[in-house]
């Protein structure tokens, strides 16, 4: 979702990281050396074990003040929304979708919504996720931060172990939302979060249908998700598939406005089906008549 937005993906992150790891232990040319291509292998040759992002944070920042510190730099250079962050906004709206599920740290849906006049109700942490009432009473929507936001290193989840499990509050309300609402999901890998996948599992009903966005065939535990909710794969990026999405709905309803009975433009009304048109109508009342009459002939025959 963020892409589009120009903030950098989780791997793009890792080499920063790995550079700024580089730049601690004193090893300037290694730093300059480090790319896309080689960070693995350095990694796995520098520590002996296989590269990944919590792993590689925890190198750089053991604690969560010092990750919520590497991380805002980068969830502060951009702050545009993208196509993706505005069409949601836009079917928020329009009262299609109600909660947002991020597990970015950056805060580009609350801009996207302010943008049209709606002010969210935003959810990072346990205290916040315990005084959130029943979702269906809410008017507008709430953005929930699963991992947590920036400005709050406490509310940040990054390491394998902090992604392991949710805090109580979190959870019950996770499982609302996953139980109760038919899914979207967009940009989402799957691979490291734990709780989330198990949740999906155990608590999504397939009576409500899943979509799943992604510019490329699903491979791995994304796969394996998608299949456990019965999701349907819309191929193409966040940006275009939000915005169709969008589109389509505004048309649709622009469409059902127009053959509205409360349209009376050009003196002509709309009806909304074959027995609501007037010789129709007509012609239902003079069977129910021709039925009475009936009727009345065989009671007066019957008697003696």
């Amino acid at each position: 979702m963020s892409r589009g937005a120009d903030l950098p993906t989780a791997w793009d992150i890792v080499v920063d990281v790995a550079r700024q790891l580089c730049r601690l232990r004193g090893d300037q040319t290694a730093a300059d050396n480090i790319d896309a291509s080689n960070v693995e292998r350095w990694f796995s040759d520098t520590f002996g074990t296989e590269l990944t992002y919590s792993g590689i944070l925890e190198k750089v920042a053991p604690t969560r003040q010092g990750r919520e510190d590497v991380l805002r730099g980068f969830c502060e250079a951009a702050q545009v929304p993208s196509a993706a962050h505005r069409a949601v906004a836009r079917l928020v709206a329009g009262g299609v979708i109600r909660v947002v599920v991020t597990m970015n740290f950056d805060h580009l849906f609350e801009v996207a919504l302010r943008e049209v006049g709606i002010e969210p109700r935003i959810v990072s942490t346990q205290a916040q996720a315990a005084g959130v009432p029943p979702l269906q009473t809410i008017e507008d929507c709430v953005v929930v931060h699963l991992h947590g936001e920036y400005r709050n290193a406490e509310s940040m989840l990054n390491t394998s172990t902090e992604l392991s499990q949710y805090g109580d509050h979190m959870q019950a309300l996770l499982n609302q939302i996953v139980s109760n609402h038919g899914l979207l999901v967009a940009g989402w890998s799957a691979e490291h979060d734990h709780a989330l996948r198990e949740t999906l599992h155990r608590e999504h009903r397939q009576f409500y249908p899943a979509g799943w966005v992604s510019p490329h065939p699903l491979s791995g535990k994304a796969a394996s998700i998608a299949t456990v909710i019965g999701a349907t794969l819309l191929e193409g990026t966040a940006d275009d598939a939000f915005t169709r999405l969008a589109d389509a709905v505004a048309a649709m309803r622009a469409r059902g406005a127009r053959q509205s009975p409360a349209d009376t433009s050009g003196g002509r009304r709309s009806y909304r089906g074959r027995a609501d048109r007037p010789g129709i109508r007509a012609e239902r009342g003079r069977s129910a008549a021709r039925r009475r009459a009936s009727r009345r002939s065989c009671r007066r025959r019957r008697r003696p």
